[in-house]
């Protein structure tokens, strides 16, 4: 898909459709359903931060308008309103909304009943943050927040098809 956060080229399906600062967005968001999430290392608006010095704006806008360009909505979430810390004390401390889910309007016809979950803090500055595709109110117990993705997983030979089997289950 894409990342966000280094030099801001942001990619529509091979072509460039923004540049900034920071971060790529790359792929063929138009056609396809498209799920993405994890840290963005950006607020989209100032309330999704709380702490130290207020967000750039034009850093802001810059990330909104690439969501759009590249035609991704943001999933929301339920459970804490941030999910990064700086882990200092009293008037150091910064938290932020980091980490989210986005997705096409495709995939989220396709998987109505999804939600975004933050999830209780663990010893990392971030929570883990899940995207339940089922709705399923046990979600939670049954994962958890030990879950963890593994980026060796996508190396092995039948990552691709274990992923394309699980998503027609679903």
């Amino acid at each position: 898909m894409g990342r966000y956060g280094g030099s801001r080229e942001f990619m529509d399906g091979g072509r460039v459709v923004r540049r900034g600062t920071r971060g790529t967005f790359h792929g063929d968001y138009q056609n396809n359903g498209k799920l993405c999430g994890g840290d963005f290392n950006q607020v989209i608006m100032g309330e999704e931060k709380r702490g130290g010095r207020s967000p750039v704006e034009i850093d802001m806008r810059d990330f909104g308008d690439c969501l759009t360009d590249t035609l991704l909505v943001d999933l929301g979430y339920s459970g804490y309103d941030f999910t990064w810390e700086n882990k200092r004390a009293a008037e150091g401390y910064i938290e932020e909304r980091l980490d989210r889910f986005v997705a096409t309007v495709e995939w989220y016809e396709r998987f109505t009943k999804s939600r975004v979950l933050h999830l209780d803090k663990t010893n990392s500055d971030h929570r883990p943050i899940v995207c339940d595709t089922w709705g399923d109110d046990d979600v939670v117990s049954r994962w958890g927040w030990s879950f963890q993705f593994e980026p060796l997983w996508t190396k092995h030979e039948n990552c691709e098809k274990v992923i394309a089997e699980a998503w027609r289950a679903a």
